[in-house]
């Protein structure tokens, strides 16, 4: 039989529809009253009857949940994120560098320089976790979240909804709370504590963090890794049966055997069977579930019957009553009958199956970040004191020894931790050695040198994302500026004035800020700085 590449597309899409679809009912999304449409370009909302609710505007916008969805602003990481309401108005403008999705009631956003910071569907902070290097969407009442104990080394543990700590951090990895308890990784696998940190399960074989469904966790069977089967609260197998695949899918657990497929109960009696050739979605809280026919989507109804044939080029779960499809390439809304209560004529634009990636449970495609979220913050008492100067910044200075910079240094009241490394086989670096300096896990600023001897640049604020040098902050009139989106506003502000000069590389501009000289290139990012004679940061 042959294989193309529209079976092999499909066949993904239902597994992760059907993973997204059947996870815990902790994230489901509100009963569906808005759908997110395209008109090519961007994204707005329109209602149940078709009509618009929230004119396009965003770039991403995904499902309503606690009746308020995410949205944003911009591609990749230029993107800024904020929140709309049902009612169609903005709960928060798309300025937030991360976002979550709403879960429990809270989200978590973070602010440029900002901690990780909870708000509530009005708006209004709850938390703000400053000692928190990131931190996850809470479930059953509680987050979880990470320090860092050590540069790059992280321990998690667990924050009620009113920001107090009530399971230490001690973990390496932790889960998600479902039904009272949440996995922690281990040496040779998974522990599960309860919400008190107490272990009631010790010894899990598998390094799977499953959350539980109806007193059970699916992970891989005792030295059968290509089989799936079920594990009670006790941590012991409760099948005999082997399975390929399980997941939970509301009340009970859709599983695929080598010869069949179907759905069982808790305890492996077979309730539903279907034939092994369709492909199936969960039903999830809904009566009719997707399958895949021919290169269509229909639906089956909980006997596994078609209930509605399959027709659509593309289709999601339904919620409250409703679901999503596809038809004529263009979007509209059905019934569980089957009928148009929206007739497809919104055009789907290319991001539209992302947008809905996260009609299910779970979010499984990018936004990464959209259930977490992960600290920006700097203390600001730290940047206000950084010291640019003709010969360096802070406690190094040019020309002075790689070997005199101290593996530990005080820097302010906080410890930096110095990491000294050698790029003799990295031409891609240039330098013979680096040492970046660490507070709280984010570089501050790093020296280089060419010889591997004598400091001959140094860098200043580095960009947590990248593991490159990448400039963001400097002081100028004793005001701390971004680099990346001020530096314009910055100009204009302060009515700078740019000089080009010729270069072998070609002419280069640079605005002259109290002596410093702010190099930047065609897309007038900032590429490089100046210090009279001394180069000292470069992006």
């Amino acid at each position: 039989m042959k294989t193309n590449k529209l079976t092999i597309f499909v066949a993904i899409f239902c597994a992760l529809l059907l993973a997204a679809c059947s996870s815990s009912s902790k994230q489901q999304i509100s009963p569906m009253k808005l759908f997110p449409f395209s008109n090519g370009v961007r994204f707005g909302y329109a209602d149940m009857e078709g009509k618009v609710v929230i004119q396009p505007q965003f770039d991403r916008a995904y499902m309503f949940r606690d009746g308020v969805a995410l949205v944003g602003v911009g591609t990749g990481n230029d993107t800024r994120w904020g929140y709309v309401k049902e009612d169609g108005t903005v709960l928060a403008e798309p300025t937030y560098m991360e976002a979550t999705q709403f879960n429990e009631g809270l989200a978590w956003v973070v602010s440029e320089d900002g901690c990780p910071t909870a708000i509530d569907t009005k708006g209004k902070v709850q938390i703000e976790a400053k000692e928190a290097h990131h931190v996850r969407c809470f479930s059953e009442g509680l987050a979880a979240f990470s320090v860092e104990v050590e540069p790059h080394q992280y321990l998690w543990g667990f924050m009620n909804t009113s920001g107090k700590v009530v399971i230490e951090p001690q973990f390496e990895s932790v889960g998600d709370f479902s039904e009272g308890l949440a996995a922690v990784e281990t040496g040779m696998g998974c522990d599960y504590i309860d919400k008190n940190g107490k272990r009631v399960i010790t010894g899990f074989p598998s390094y799977e963090k499953q959350d539980f469904h109806n007193d059970r966790i699916v992970a891989e069977k005792n030295e059968q890794l290509t089989f799936k089967t079920l594990y009670d609260k006790k941590g012991k197998e409760v099948l005999t049966t082997d399975y390929v695949e399980i997941y939970p899918d509301g009340g009970l657990f859709y599983f695929e055997a080598l010869d069949h497929q179907g759905w069982m109960d808790k305890n492996g009696k077979v309730v539903l069977k279907i034939d092994l050739d369709k492909q199936v979605g969960a039903f999830g809280d809904a009566d009719l579930a997707l399958f895949l026919k021919d290169g269509k989507f229909g639906y089956i109804n909980r006997k596994c019957k078609e209930a509605i044939p399959a027709q659509f080029e593309r289709a999601f779960p339904f919620s409250g009553g409703h679901a999503v499809v596809m038809k004529d390439r263009h979007i509209g809304v059905i019934n569980e009958k089957g009928e148009f209560t929206v007739e497809p004529k919104f055009d789907h634009g290319t991001k539209y199956y992302s947008a809905l990636d996260v009609y299910g449970s779970v979010v499984e495609t990018y936004p990464k970040t959209a259930n977490g979220v992960t600290t920006r913050y700097i203390d600001p008492e730290l940047l206000a004191n950084t010291q640019i100067t003709s010969k360096g910044v802070g406690p190094i200075k040019i020309n002075m020894k790689l070997s005199d910079i101290p593996k530990t240094v005080k820097y302010l009241y906080d410890s930096v931790v110095v990491e000294h490394y050698d790029n003799d086989n990295d031409e891609m670096v240039g330098f013979q050695a680096m040492a970046t300096f660490y507070q709280k896990g984010r570089p501050l600023f790093g020296a280089g040198s060419w010889d591997g001897k004598t400091v001959e640049s140094i860098g200043v604020g580095f960009d947590q994302r990248s593991s490159v040098v990448n400039p963001i902050y400097f002081q100028a009139d004793e005001r701390r500026l971004h680099l990346k989106d001020s530096f314009k506003s910055y100009i204009s502000d302060h009515k700078l004035k740019k000089t080009t000069v010729e270069s072998c590389g070609g002419p280069l501009s640079y605005y002259d800020l109290q002596g410093l000289k702010v190099y930047t290139g065609w897309t007038g990012a900032i590429e490089q700085f100046e210090i009279g004679e001394y180069l000292i940061l470069w992006d």
